[in-house]
Parts: structure tokens; C-alpha cells; sequence
């Protein structure tokens, strides 16, 4: 058996499609809410995974990642161009920081 008949049969029987959708969905309607950035960013990172979504390029992570922050942060971190969604995360979370201080 070739490693991806393996995948597609372990993902057909432990991962259902209705399971794979609901999990989409949860991904497509993700917002920062009122957990932090570094929070956001985990179950960001957690869904992308299992949504489908792990081999999209970082500049579709960070349009993404911006529409779900909180608009008080997405305005301030919109300003920059970032290299990575790392580095997106970082300035999100500095911004963060100094909005509670």
C-alpha cells in the first residue's frame, strides 16, 4: 500500500467529510475574539491543519490571519508588510500589549 492510499483510507475512516467540513467552517469563521493574539494564533495553526488549508502560502495565512484579528489590532498591523505569518504574529501580539498597558 502506497503512503497516500494509506492517508486517504486512515482519512476516510478517523476523519469523515461531514467532520472535515465542520472543521472548514470552524477555520473560515475563526476570529481573535476575545482570547489573545498568541491564543488565536494556536487554534489558527491547529485548524489549518485539519481545515485543508497547511499548504497555502503565508501571504494567504496572513490575509487570513488579518481578517480574524480583532479590528483594533488588524488596523494597527495592517500599516506593515510582513515576510512571514510569524512575523505578523509577533507585531500583533507587541500591539497587543501595549493596547492593555
Amino acid at each position: 500500500m502506497s503512503w497516500a492510499n494509506f492517508v486517504a483510507e486512515f482519512n476516510a475512516k478517523y476523519f469523515p467529510k461531514e467532520a472535515l467540513d465542520r472543521i472548514e467552517a470552524r477555520f473560515l469563521e475563526l476570529t481573535h475574539g476575545e482570547r489573545s493574539v498568541r491564543k488565536y494564533d494556536r487554534e489558527f495553526n491547529r485548524l489549518l491543519v485539519y481545515a485543508g488549508r497547511g499548504m497555502e502560502d503565508d501571504q494567504a495565512q496572513m490575509r487570513r490571519f488579518l481578517r480574524g484579528l480583532r479590528q483594533d489590532l488588524r488596523v494597527r498591523c495592517r500599516v506593515s508588510q510582513y515576510a512571514t505569518k510569524a512575523a505578523l504574529v509577533e507585531t500583533a501580539a507587541k500591539v497587543e500589549e501595549d493596547l492593555q498597558r
